[in-house]
């Protein structure tokens, strides 16, 4: 885990949805940093389709390495509790297979963004 690594201080939900319909809701507020995957027993969050990886890619909070740019967008899946700005966590993508797609376009293994 990163030295910078903090938990967010804000309440905020990971959405999950297929065809306009949420399945899924993933309260993603109280750690530092949440792993995703196929797998149950290694990930905080199991992601059920074949071409996720078993630790695909880490949600990050902290206020990131330098250089690495914030992973927020107009069509961010995190939603906050408070008031104020939250600050949007960084990804990591874990050298998956078939990559981590952020706005159609594939980000970097092994780097924060």
């Amino acid at each position: 885990e990163p030295q910078w690594s903090r938990p967010p201080g804000d309440k905020f939900s990971l959405l999950v949805f297929r065809d306009r319909k949420m399945l899924e809701e993933h309260p993603i507020g109280l750690a530092s940093y949440y792993t995703l995957g196929r797998s149950g027993s290694m990930c905080d969050i199991k992601v059920h389709h074949e071409s996720v990886s078993r630790q695909h890619v880490i949600l990050q909070f902290g206020n990131g390495p330098s250089g690495a740019s914030s992973s927020s967008s107009s069509s961010s899946s995190f939603t906050a509790s408070s008031s104020s700005e939250p600050t949007p966590p960084f990804l990591y993508d874990l050298g998956s297979t078939h990559g981590t797609f952020v706005n159609q376009k594939r980000v970097s293994p092994k780097t924060h963004i």
